[in-house]
C-alpha cells in the first residue's frame, strides 16, 4: 500500500509554476541590521526581517542568481503586518542569463498595507539573474524597505523547452518578414518550406500575393470588403484609436417648448445625486449644497424632450428624506430610487428611503440601519445595484462624527428587507478602507469594482475587483499612475460601459482642502480586459464649447443613446467659495467607423493603382481618375483637383510598372511602393493576423568602425552621390508625376 503510494506520488505531474529557489548575490547598499538576505524570508512579524538600503535616494537595487535557469512568471512581495512609509510605492524588475545583460519584465507598485502581494510579470523570459529596483517609496526620505521576494515559476526542462521553440518560431517570422520585404523571395519560399512557420494569416498572404506580386487592385478591393464583412478585421483598429468628444451645452426647455425660466429647472448645487431610468428615458435629481444650504428637491429630466419637471419642492414634507448632501442613490429593475447616507457634522441614526417613480410615492424602509446590521450613518460611499440577485450593495464612505472610521460593504436584499455585512472596514479586509471613491458593477460577472479614494488624507490610485458570488476580492492594480497618466483625484466620477468593458471616470479636486487644485479637464477611459489606459484631452481653457472644471458633480451614462450625462458641480474658486454650478452638458465620444476604415484601405489601393498608371499610359490613368478615383475621393474637391493637375504637368514617361524586387542601387521600384502600400494597409489588420511588428533591421548593431572597412573609404578615394531620387540619368531632380500627392495619401510616408 505505501509503495504505490510512492509510485503515484513519484508519477503525479509537478505543478507548472512552483517556488524558486534563489541566493542574493548583489545589492546598492543596505543599512545596519536590514541585510539584503532578510528578503529570502517571509516573517511579517518581524520587524527586523527587511532589506533596507541605506540612503533614500535612487537608484538602489537588488540582486538575486536562481539556482538554476528557470522562466519566472510571477513575483510574490510579502509586507510586514502593518503598513510602514518605507514600504515601496513603484519598483521595475529586469531579468536575464546574465547580471550585465537584463531586461525589464515587470513595472508595478504596491499597496502600503500588510496584505502580500502576488503580481505576474508582463513578459516570460529564461533568465538566471533577476534584479529588483525600488523606484519610490510611500513616503518621501523614508529609506527603501523590502521585507520578502518570492519566485514564482519552472525550471522543468520540457517548459523550457516549449519555451525556447515558441522564441525560435518568432525569429523565423522575423528572417521570413525581412526576406520578403527585401524581396529575396526565392530564399523566403525555401525558409517558408523548410520551417513550416507561419508567418501570417493565410488570407493576408493571399492579399500580398495580389497586391505586390499580382498587382490585381480590384481583387484587393474586393478582398478587403469581404474580410471585414466575414472576419470585422478593422475592429482591434478601430479599438486603438483615440476617442473624437463632441460636447453639447443642454438648455432645457419648459411645457411650452420655450426656453426654461430659472425656477423652471434645478437651482445650482453640488454633492447632489443624479440617476437614470433608462427604460423610460427619465434623469432623477436629489438634494445637494448650494454653498449655503442642503437641498431637498426632487427632479425629473425627461431626456428625449431636454424638459425638467420639478417633483417635490421639499421631500421630507411628501414622507421622504430630508434635505442632504454627500449622499448616495441607485435605481432598481421596478423604477424604485433608494437613498442611503448624508453629509452631518454628529453621529445620528441612519435613514433608509425609497421613492416610486410609479406611484410618486415614498417609503421609509430603515430609520436605524446599523440597528438592522446594515451600515452606520456615513457620506461619501457608494451605492450599487446588484439586478441579478435584486440587491443593493454599499460600500466604504467615512462615518459621520467619527474621526477616521470608515463604513465596510453592505448587501441588501431588497425581496426581504435584510442587511448582511460582506466584510468590515480595517486593514485585514479584502478591500482597504476609503470615502469618495468609485464603485460600479459588472452584472455579467456578479463582481463590483473598486477605484481610488481617499483614507487617512491619502489619495488612492488602486483597482479592486470583488467577486459577489465567491465573496472573494482580487487586486487588479495597486498603483494606476505607474503604467498611466491618470490624477489622483477627490470626488472623481465614474461610469461603466458594459458593452465595451470600459470604465470611464471625470476627475474632480487634486488637494482636498484649501487651497483646492482642479484636475485637468480630461476623461480617463480604462479597458477592464487589459487594464489599458487612455486619456480624451478636452480644451483646458474656459471655453464655450466644454463644460468648465469641477468637482461634487455628478457624471451618469445612458447606455441606450450610448450618452454621458454631466451635471452641476463646483468650480473651485478660491474667491467666490459658495458658488456652484447649475448646468447640464451631454457627451458623446466615438472612434473611426468600419466603414471609414475600409474607405481609407480602398482609397489607397486606388491611389497606388493611379500612380502605376500615371507612369506607363496617361490616358488610362485620366479615365480612372474621373471615375474609380473621384469616387473614393468623394468630398475631396482639392485633393483630386491637385492629383488632375499633377498628371498634365507630367511628362511621357517609359517606365514600366513590374512588380520586380529592389535593387541594390535602391532605386524606388514599383515593388517598394506595393510592398509600402501593403505595410501601410497591414496597420489597420489584427496583430494576430499580420506578420510581427518588429523588424530584423533594428535587431543589427553595427561597430562605429564598419563604414570604414573596405571599397572605396578605406583606400581613400572618394566617391560621388547621387542626391536625386528620380530614376533617369539626366541629373535633375524632378519627380514622376505619381509622386506629386499629398503627404498623408503617399504610401511612403507611413
Amino acid at each position: 500500500m505505501m509503495s504505490g503510494q510512492r509510485r503515484a506520488s513519484k508519477g503525479a505531474k509537478k505543478p507548472e509554476k512552483h517556488m524558486l529557489g534563489y541566493e542574493v548575490v548583489g545589492w546598492s547598499s543596505y543599512s545596519a541590521q536590514f541585510h539584503p538576505k532578510n528578503i529570502k524570508e517571509d516573517r511579517p512579524y518581524d520587524q527586523s526581517s527587511r532589506w533596507s538600503a541605506d540612503i533614500s535616494s535612487a537608484p538602489q537595487y537588488v540582486l538575486l542568481k536562481l539556482h538554476s535557469p528557470a522562466l519566472v512568471k510571477a513575483v510574490i512581495f510579502g509586507k510586514h503586518e502593518k503598513d510602514n512609509n518605507c514600504n515601496v510605492r513603484e519598483l521595475k524588475v529586469l531579468a536575464g542569463m546574465q547580471a550585465d545583460k537584463l531586461d525589464v519584465i515587470m513595472h508595478t507598485g504596491l499597496q502600503n498595507d500588510s496584505r502580500p502581494e502576488t503580481i505576474p510579470v508582463d513578459s516570460v523570459t529564461l533568465c538566471q539573474y533577476i534584479m529588483v529596483r525600488p523606484l519610490r517609496v510611500w513616503e518621501v526620505d523614508f529609506h527603501i524597505s523590502i521585507w520578502y521576494i518570492g519566485l514564482l515559476g519552472t525550471e522543468k526542462p520540457t517548459a523550457i523547452k516549449r519555451h525556447h521553440k515558441r522564441v525560435q518560431q518568432e525569429a523565423t517570422r522575423l528572417c521570413l518578414k525581412h526576406l520578403r520585404r527585401s524581396g529575396y523571395m526565392d530564399c523566403f519560399e525555401q525558409l517558408l518550406k523548410k520551417s513550416k512557420v507561419q508567418l501570417e494569416d493565410t488570407s493576408v498572404s493571399a492579399l500580398y500575393s495580389l497586391l505586390v506580386q499580382k498587382g490585381d487592385f480590384a481583387a484587393v478591393e474586393e478582398m478587403l470588403t469581404q474580410l471585414d464583412t466575414d472576419k470585422n478585421i478593422f475592429n482591434e483598429y478601430i479599438e486603438s484609436q483615440p476617442y473624437q468628444y463632441e460636447w453639447k451645452q443642454l438648455e432645457p426647455l419648459n411645457s411650452f417648448g420655450l426656453k426654461a425660466e430659472a425656477d423652471e429647472k434645478p437651482s445650482m448645487r453640488g454633492g447632489h445625486q443624479v440617476v437614470i431610468d433608462t427604460t423610460s428615458r427619465v434623469m432623477y435629481l436629489f438634494g445637494g449644497w448650494n454653498g449655503a444650504d442642503e437641498l431637498g428637491d426632487l427632479w425629473r429630466y425627461w431626456i428625449d424632450e431636454n424638459r425638467w419637471q420639478c417633483i417635490s419642492d421639499d421631500a421630507l414634507a411628501d414622507g421622504g428624506p430630508c434635505a442632504r448632501s454627500c449622499h448616495r442613490m441607485c435605481i432598481d429593475k421596478d423604477k424604485k430610487i433608494y437613498v442611503l447616507g448624508r453629509f452631518a457634522q454628529h453621529a445620528h441614526p441612519q435613514d433608509f428611503r425609497v421613492y416610486d417613480t410609479v406611484c410618486d410615492t415614498w417609503r421609509t424602509i430603515s430609520r436605524d440601519t446599523a440597528g438592522d446590521g446594515g451600515p452606520p450613518l456615513i457620506f461619501d460611499h457608494q451605492l450599487v445595484y446588484w439586478r441579478n440577485k435584486h440587491a443593493i450593495l454599499a460600500h466604504g464612505g467615512k462615518l459621520c462624527g467619527r474621526d477616521q472610521m470608515y463604513g465596510g460593504m453592505y448587501m441588501f436584499d431588497i425581496a426581504t428587507s435584510k442587511w448582511e455585512k460582506l466584510f468590515d472596514a480595517n486593514e485585514s479586509a479584502p478591500i482597504s478602507p476609503r470615502m469618495a471613491h468609485s464603485m460600479f458593477i459588472s452584472e455579467a460577472e456578479s463582481c463590483v469594482y473598486i477605484f481610488g479614494g481617499q483614507y487617512d488624507g491619502h489619495y488612492r490610485a488602486d483597482l479592486h475587483r470583488y467577486d459577489l458570488i465567491r465573496r472573494r476580492a482580487t487586486l487588479l492594480d495597486a498603483d494606476c499612475t505607474i503604467k498611466s497618466h491618470i490624477t489622483v483625484s477627490f470626488s472623481q466620477r465614474v461610469v461603466f460601459d458594459a458593452d465595451k468593458r470600459e470604465m470611464r471616470f471625470l476627475a474632480g479636486v487634486e488637494q482636498h482642502g484649501e487651497p483646492r487644485y482642479l484636475c485637468d479637464n480630461v476623461l480617463y477611459v480604462c479597458k477592464l480586459d487589459t487594464l489599458a489606459w487612455e486619456q480624451v484631452n478636452f480644451s483646458q481653457d474656459q471655453s464655450d464649447d466644454v463644460p468648465c472644471r469641477r468637482f461634487g458633480h455628478q457624471f451618469v451614462w445612458d447606455p441606450v443613446s450610448k450618452c454621458h450625462f454631466l451635471s452641476a458641480g463646483n468650480p473651485g474658486l478660491v474667491d467666490s467659495n459658495r458658488l456652484r454650478l447649475s448646468d447640464l452638458w451631454s457627451l458623446r465620444i466615438t472612434r473611426p467607423a468600419r466603414h471609414d476604415v475600409l474607405r481609407k484601405c480602398v482609397k489607397l489601393v486606388r491611389l497606388h493603382r493611379y500612380q502605376e498608371l500615371a507612369g506607363t499610359d496617361q490616358l488610362r490613368a485620366y479615365r480612372y481618375l474621373c471615375g474609380p478615383l473621384r469616387e473614393a475621393f468623394a468630398g475631396e474637391v482639392m485633393t483630386h483637383a491637385a492629383l488632375a493637375k499633377e498628371l498634365f504637368r507630367a511628362q511621357s514617361s517609359t517606365t514600366t510598372a513590374t512588380a520586380t524586387p529592389a535593387t541594390a542601387t535602391g532605386k524606388d521600384t514599383a515593388f517598394e511602393r506595393r510592398t509600402a502600400t501593403f505595410q501601410y494597409i497591414m496597420q489597420y489588420l489584427p496583430k494576430s493576423m499580420r506578420e510581427p511588428d518588429a523588424d530584423l533591421m533594428d535587431i543589427v548593431r553595427l561597430p562605429p568602425t564598419a563604414g570604414r572597412l573596405g571599397g572605396a573609404m578605406s583606400s581613400g578615394r572618394t566617391c560621388s552621390i547621387d542626391d536625386d531620387d528620380d530614376d533617369d540619368d539626366d541629373g535633375d531632380d524632378d519627380d514622376d508625376a505619381c509622386d506629386t500627392t499629398p503627404d498623408e495619401l503617399h504610401p511612403r510616408q507611413s
